[in-house]
C-alpha cells in the first residue's frame, strides 16, 4: 500500500512492465506469464537451467518514523529459487535494516540451475514483507 508505513510501489522502475499491480491497491503483482499484456516478445516465465535477474522491478521505502527490519515471507513450490535483492545483487531485502524515509528499488533473481525444473513449474506464489522495529 503506499499509504502504508511500508510501502511497496511499481510504477518507474526500468522492467516495471513486469508489475502489473503497482501496490497502490494493497498488493503488488508481478507477472511474468503470456498473460501480462505489457511484456513483448511471446516469452513466457523464467528458463529452466538458467540465472534470470530482472533489474529495478519495485521499490520499497520506510515510511514510518522508526527504523525497522524487512523479512520475508515466501511461498510457492520452489520459493527458494527467488531471491530479492537491493539493487546490486550482494544485498539480500530479506533481512535489511530500514532507517525512516529510506527507499530502496528492488530486483530479482531466479536460478533454476540444476534445479530439474521443466518449462511450467511453479516456482514463487506470493511473498508477505514483514517490517519489525530494530
Amino acid at each position: 500500500d503506499a499509504d502504508a508505513y511500508l510501502r511497496l510501489e511499481g510504477e518507474g522502475g526500468a522492467n516495471s512492465d513486469y508489475v502489473t499491480s503497482d501496490g497502490t491497491d494493497g498488493v503488488l503483482e508481478i507477472d511474468l506469464s503470456s498473460s501480462n499484456d505489457d511484456i513483448t516478445g511471446g516469452g513466457e516465465g523464467v528458463n529452466p537451467d538458467a540465472l534470470t535477474r530482472i533489474d529495478d522491478l519495485f521499490a520499497v521505502e520506510n515510511q514510518g518514523t522508526q527504523e525497522v527490519e524487512l523479512t520475508l515471507n515466501k511461498s510457492g513450490d520452489n520459493a527458494g529459487l527467488a531471491t530479492f535483492y537491493v539493487d546490486d545483487y550482494e544485498t539480500t531485502l530479506d533481512g535489511e535494516n530500514f532507517d525512516a524515509g529510506d527507499s530502496e528499488t528492488i530486483s530479482l533473481e531466479i536460478d533454476t540451475q540444476d534445479s530439474g525444473l521443466d518449462g511450467g513449474d511453479e516456482i514463487l506464489d506470493t511473498v508477505t514483507f514483514n517490517a519489525d522495529e530494530t
